[in-house]
């Protein structure tokens, strides 16, 4: 799985686009977006995605 994962990232950094993405989490009614420094925003930026939150230091959703 971990060879894999760094085959695909590896693959990922050579795209040409670099996309901007917005993840985010509703609890009731209020929307959440996980720090820039949580799994998520690693996977998108492992992914050679932009992620709107990636300069914010939080660790927690």
């Amino acid at each position: 799985m971990e060879k894999n994962y760094s085959d695909l990232k590896q693959l990922a950094s050579k795209a040409k686009e670099k996309p901007v993405v917005l993840a985010n989490e509703m609890y009731g009614d209020v929307w959440y977006l996980p720090g820039g420094n949580t799994s998520v925003a690693h996977y998108i930026s492992d992914a050679n995605a932009n992620y709107i939150m990636k300069d914010n230091k939080d660790e927690k959703l």
